[in-house]
């Protein structure tokens, strides 16, 4: 099988405590590491596109030197990655500033997926891998396209900071994928409303794929 994942490998900062400050690089890194790791004894490929700064750009070759993985979009000098600083208030609640914006991905780039079998998109904000974009690879590959929906419940003020918002344009989203991925707090959002019993989620869930 030949897989293709889109969207941030983000920069974080991430502060625990005062003093205790670690820097990593995460998102599309962890999804496409794991991958390779669980696909190592086979033929398989993973075709990753993403966007990082000219200065971060070896260290993410270095991450993500594994001999199934292939990256793309990786060049270019107006390029932007992601970047964002986490602050932990405990173990469970952390506050999101996001200090830099990746570059969307083109039509053009997304045109090196068209053969794969499988596309998995995994945008941090809604602007990263813009729905004009999906729906006219739709238009052009036979891939199984998977959207994890986090980035697109997700929006950024002025300041940088991130908070939960309204899925936009969410008929349209579905009509363009095949599979889409959330946790049970991520479907309360999507949903408008909280979703907490089995019979809820399952209406939500139906409600889903009656559109499409």
């Amino acid at each position: 099988m030949r897989f293709g994942i889109v969207g941030p490998i983000s920069k974080d900062t991430i502060n625990r405590a005062p003093g205790e400050t670690t820097s990593k690089f995460g998102a599309v890194a962890y999804s496409a590491t794991v991958l390779a790791k669980l696909l190592e004894s086979a033929e398989d490929d993973i075709l990753c596109l993403s966007h990082v700064a000219a200065a971060d750009r070896e260290a993410v070759l270095a991450l993500l030197d594994f001999p199934n993985i292939r990256l793309c979009g990786l060049d270019g000098p107006a390029n932007r990655g992601t970047e964002i600083e986490l602050q932990y208030l405990n173990r469970h609640e952390r506050i999101s500033k996001q200090t830099q914006v990746m570059t969307p991905v083109s039509f053009a780039e997304m045109e090196q997926l068209t053969n794969r079998d499988y596309v998995i998109l995994m945008p941090l904000n809604d602007t990263d891998i813009p729905l004009a974009t999906v729906r006219r690879f739709r238009q052009s590959s036979e891939a199984t396209i998977f959207l994890d929906i986090h980035g697109l419940l997700t929006g950024v003020d002025h300041s940088g900071k991130r908070y939960r918002k309204q899925w936009a344009k969410e008929a349209e989203w579905l009509q363009a994928i095949d599979i889409l991925k959330m946790n049970e707090h991520e479907a309360s959002w999507a949903a408008g409303c909280s979703l907490s019993t089995f019979p809820e989620h399952l209406d939500y869930a139906v409600r889903m794929c009656k559109a499409g």
